[in-house]
Order: C-alpha cells, then sequence, then structure tokens
C-alpha cells in the first residue's frame, strides 16, 4: 500500500535587499573625548613655628614687637625661591652669611648643633654650597617686619619686606608682626629677660668652683707634690709611682713633700650646701619640693604645705606670665588668622556633639578667657575646697538657694581638678536628663483614695435617686394641676354654655337662628357691591328644633321683637329678602 505523496520542502527566502548607504552629517553625530580629571582640595591651617634665638632680630630699643623692627633671619634653598619668588633670579642673589657668622649668632646654634655628635654635626650632611645640587644651595634670607611710610601721607603702615644679601624678594602691606615672645621673668621697659638659668647661674658657677677646689684637694692629699733637689735624686725612681717603692738619693733631705693647704672637706660642704640655698631663693625650686631632703619627715606637715605652696606659687607666676603674654597673643594671632582666610564653615565634634563651625563670624562675636592649670602642691587644696562647696551645696539645697545645676558645675570643676577631660563621663548636665518617673503610690493612702472615692461615689447616687425622686414628684404634681386647670376651665366653659343657652331660650334667640341671620345679613351686603353670596342653608336644618323658623326657597321673616314668638311666613311670593332685624 503506497504512503502520501511526498512534499518537497520549501525552498530559502531570498536574502533581503541591502538598502542604500545614507551619508553621515558629523555635525549631529555626538563628539567622544578622553580626559583626565584631576581634582585638588586646598585647605587651609595656622602654622605655628618656634623661632631659635640666633633667628630673631629685634630693635636694640624696641621693647615689644609691635614697636618696632624685627626680623627673621633664615636660611632659604634656591629651590625654596625659585618656588615662592618666581621672579627673581638666583643666580644674581647674594646672602647675608656674613652678618650670619657673628659670635652673638652661632654660638647658640653650634650648641644646639652640637648636642647631635660633637663638633662634626655642624656640617655633616648639608650642602650649603650646593656642589651636589644646585636648587639646595643654602641662601640666607632676612623677613623684616617694620613700621615705614611706603605711600608718603606721614603715616607708617606695617609692611613686611624680605631679602637677600641686596636684593628685595618682596614688599607687602600687613596688619601687623606676627610674633608672640614668652618670658618666664621680665624685666621692665626692656624686651630680652631673665630666665631660670639665669637666676641659678651664679649658684651653680660657685657649686663649680667650690666642689672642683674640694675635689683638687682631695687628689693633693691621696698624692702630693713632691720635691726633689737637682742632681740628687734619681728621677725615675720619684715619678715611678708605686707602692714600697725606693728612691735613690745622694744625701738626706733631697726628696720631701710641698706644703700644701690644709684638708676641710666640712668647710668644703658648708659652702656647697650655701650655694643650695642661694640657688633655691634665687630659682624658688627647694628640696622639699624635689623630695630630696633627708629631714623631710622631721618637719611638721604645714610647714612642708607652706614651703611647697609658696614654690608652687613662684611656678604658678611663671605659668600666668606666659598665659597673659606670649600664649594669649598666640591664640589672638590665630584667630585673626582663621576668621581672615576661612572661606566656609566647618563642622568639628566638640564635647561630644557635631557642632558647626564658621570662624568668619568670630570678628565680632567671641568670648575669649585664659585659664592657667594649677600646679601639684595647690590640686589637693583645690580639692579640699571643691569638697566643702559641695558638701555646702548639698546643705543649701534643703533651704531652696542650691540648684542641680549649680552641682552639676562644682562636679565638673573637681573632675577638672582631679585631670580629666571629659567631665560628662561622669556626670550629666541635668538640663539634659528626662523628667524623673512619678514615684509609686503608697498602698495605705491608695486604700484610703478607694474608700474616699467610693463613699463620694454612694453619696452621689444617692443625690443622683433624690433628685430623680423630685423630679418625678414635680412631674405629677405639674400633670396633677395641669388636669385641674383644665377640668376646671372646661367646667366654667359648662357653666358659660348653660348660662349662654338659658338667656337664648329666655330671649327667643336661638343659636342658629342667629348664624342664619348673620349670612343673610353678609349676602345681602355682597350683593349690594357686586360680591358672592353665601349659600342660604335649608329648611331641614331647622327641623325639629323649638323656634326654628320655617323656611322655603325665601328669606327667611324677620325677626320679632324680643319675647315675641316667631312669625310665620309671608303671605304672597316671596320678595327679595330684607335686612335681618330684632336680633339681640
Amino acid at each position: 500500500m503506497a504512503g502520501p505523496p511526498m512534499v518537497p520542502p520549501a525552498p530559502p527566502a531570498p536574502p533581503p535587499l541591502l538598502k542604500k548607504p545614507v551619508p553621515v552629517n558629523p555635525s549631529r553625530v555626538p563628539q567622544v573625548h578622553d580626559i583626565r580629571l584631576k581634582r585638588t582640595k586646598r585647605k587651609g591651617k595656622v602654622k605655628i613655628v618656634a623661632v631659635p634665638r640666633e633667628e630673631f632680630l629685634i630693635g636694640a630699643t624696641v621693647n615689644h614687637p609691635r614697636d618696632g623692627f624685627t626680623g627673621h633671619r633664615v636660611k632659604r634653598t634656591v629651590s625654596y625661591i625659585n618656588q615662592h619668588y618666581p621672579d627673581v633670579n638666583v643666580d644674581e642673589l647674594t646672602s647675608d652669611d656674613a652678618i650670619t657668622s657673628a659670635p652673638d649668632v652661632g654660638m647658640g646654634r653650634d650648641a644646639r648643633y652640637a648636642l647631635q655628635g660633637g663638633q662634626g654635626a655642624l656640617t655633616a650632611y648639608r650642602d650649603q654650597s650646593g656642589e651636589g645640587d644646585p636648587s639646595m644651595r643654602e641662601i640666607t634670607v632676612t623677613e623684616c617686619y617694620l613700621p615705614i611710610d611706603a605711600d608718603g601721607d606721614g603715616i607708617a603702615e606695617w609692611r613686611k619686606i624680605t631679602r637677600a644679601g641686596n636684593t628685595i624678594l618682596d614688599n607687602e602691606r600687613i596688619d601687623g608682626p606676627p610674633w608672640a615672645t614668652l618670658c618666664p621673668v621680665p624685666i621692665p621697659h626692656v624686651f630680652f629677660g631673665r630666665s631660670e638659668a639665669d637666676l641659678a647661674m651664679p649658684a651653680m658657677k660657685t657649686k663649680t668652683m667650690i666642689l672642683r677646689n674640694a675635689l683638687d684637694n682631695l687628689s693633693f692629699q691621696t698624692n702630693q707634690r713632691t720635691f726633689a733637689v737637682e742632681n740628687q735624686v734619681n728621677l725615675d725612681d720619684l715619678l715611678t709611682n708605686r707602692p714600697g717603692g725606693v728612691v735613690r738619693v745622694r744625701q738626706a733631705g733631697a726628696v720631701g713633700p710641698l706644703t700644701t693647704g690644709a684638708s676641710d672637706p666640712a668647710a668644703a660642704m658648708q659652702m656647697l650646701q650655701y650655694a643650695d640655698e642661694q640657688k633655691q631663693d634665687a630659682t624658688g625650686v627647694t628640696k622639699y619640693t624635689q623630695g630630696s631632703d633627708a629631714d623631710t619627715l622631721n618637719k611638721t606637715a604645714r610647714g612642708l604645705e607652706n614651703i611647697t605652696n609658696r614654690a608652687d606659687m613662684r611656678v604658678e607666676l611663671i605659668a600666668r606670665i606666659f598665659a597673659e603674654t606670649g600664649v594669649k597673643d598666640l591664640f589672638w594671632l590665630m584667630l585673626k588668622l582663621a576668621a581672615q582666610y576661612q572661606d566656609k564653615p566647618e563642622v568639628i565634634r566638640l564635647t561630644g556633639k557635631w557642632v558647626q563651625v564658621d570662624p568668619r563670624e568670630w570678628v565680632n562675636r567671641f568670648d575669649m578667657q585664659v585659664n592657667v592649670g594649677l600646679g601639684t602642691g595647690n590640686k589637693d587644696t583645690a580639692v579640699k575646697n571643691l569638697t566643702v562647696i559641695q558638701q555646702l551645696q548639698a546643705a543649701a539645697v534643703q533651704g531652696g538657694y542650691c540648684t542641680p545645676k549649680n552641682q552639676y558645675n562644682a562636679a565638673c570643676k573637681l573632675v577638672s581638678v582631679l585631670g580629666f577631660k571629659d567631665p560628662d563621663q561622669f556626670f550629666t548636665d541635668p538640663a539634659k536628663m528626662p523628667p524623673p518617673p512619678p514615684p509609686p503610690p503608697d498602698p495605705t493612702l491608695a486604700a484610703t483614695q478607694a474608700q474616699t472615692q467610693a463613699a463620694v461615689q454612694i453619696e452621689d447616687a444617692k443625690n443622683k435617686t433624690k433628685q430623680s425622686e423630685i423630679l418625678l414628684q414635680n412631674r405629677l404634681d405639674s400633670e396633677k394641676a395641669a388636669k385641674e386647670d383644665e377640668r376646671d376651665r372646661d367646667k366654667v366653659a359648662a357653666q358659660l354654655a348653660i348660662q349662654r343657652e338659658e338667656m337664648l331660650f329666655k330671649y327667643g334667640v336661638h343659636p342658629l337662628y342667629e348664624g342664619i341671620t348673620f349670612v343673610s345679613t353678609f349676602n345681602q351686603s355682597e350683593q349690594a357691591v357686586g360680591g358672592q353670596s353665601i349659600s342660604q342653608p335649608s329648611a331641614g336644618m331647622f327641623a325639629g328644633v323649638p323656634g326654628a323658623p320655617a323656611m322655603t326657597g325665601g328669606a327667611m321673616p324677620p325677626a320679632g321683637p324680643p319675647g315675641a314668638p316667631p312669625a310665620g311666613p309671608p303671605a304672597g311670593p316671596a320678595g327679595p329678602a330684607g335686612p335681618i332685624g330684632g336680633a339681640p
């Protein structure tokens, strides 16, 4: 049996026709570039540099840096000058080496460099002439700060003039010299005061001389000088100093000791003790404050405290002089630089919080206070005083004239005196504390309050019950009075109706007849003015009514005189209705 016919496969689809390329407009194609970005962040800072004594210059008659000429004489490399003064030809610069080689300038520098490795350290590892690298050749430059009339207006302005030899590197106007100077023992009307070394120098020289003489005398005692008669002594034997040695002589008495000063170590020690006392009086640093006196334990506690306090007062005086002169001037200069050159606010962390600081606002808005640190001797006294203050505050709280803020301040001050930086680690400011939770209720008071509340509720229920009874009784009384009033009104109305009926029957006027009379009169009045009339009542309405008039198609007959019986119908045809008369 043959199968289904074979279906040939479909031929492949012809490839799509290629479109004609469209020309590209270069102006519409986005431009792509390979670039490199370099980001530079400039952040200024206040820089403080300690200037050596031999590099600082000041006028002979100047008592303060702001009174006249000051300068900074320092060596700069050719590279530094090319970087900071690009318009200067360094090949033509001369140096101030002749000035820096003066004895008063080189002594301090040589002594400082000698501590680094002896006299050879002065020139070791220094290429001052630039033989290895010309850019590292050193040139002495002097930065001069002085008031001078540069613009010719007759008023001197502060200017900074930098020179190297005979060449002026820059000449610019400034606010003032950037110096803050310190002197432990100032001398009035003199810039250079005295140091602690100057105070101790005379005593130290005396001690040096006494100690050297005492050692020499001791050396003479152990190895005395000897005389010898010329050509009478064998000098080789004499110069050979050995125990039990023999010295050959030609005659007796040719060798003997020279007469020297007698040994007196006690007098030398007394002189040394005198020099120590002189040094202690001059410097204020005593043995008791150093703990080196053997008799310290034999002194009274009060006496040692007085001695220590006097020594600490001298140290505190020097610290206060530093604070009120150089340190204060230094911080004023730092404040001025920060306020002038800080161009944006900065966020810093202060006492555990992030605070935004903008030095540009400090020009007229600042409050600076110098706090001088206390010495070791006064720390115990300060702790005792603060402890007494805290005890007084504890008693003052009960009197109501001490607040938690006052106690917090005293505690922070005590922590600061003890040497800790952050009092918030130990105490919390009362202004930052959450309100305290309410105290738990007293069980006895709670039971009493519950009993009182229950009694009040019972009394309220009784009062409400009484008020409900009173309202109910008032409502019942009102309803009763209303019913009585209604009954009285009905009674009066019935009596009035009976009296009316009696009067009507007495005078022969029926109520219905009175109404009919009104309707007839109204119809006659309306017809006279051309209006509409009210329909007349039918005769059947009066059927069975005693004294009712007999009515036909005409008008009612007029009423007779009072007390007369009603009249019969008129004879003849009914005429037009006339007015109703005779009604009372």
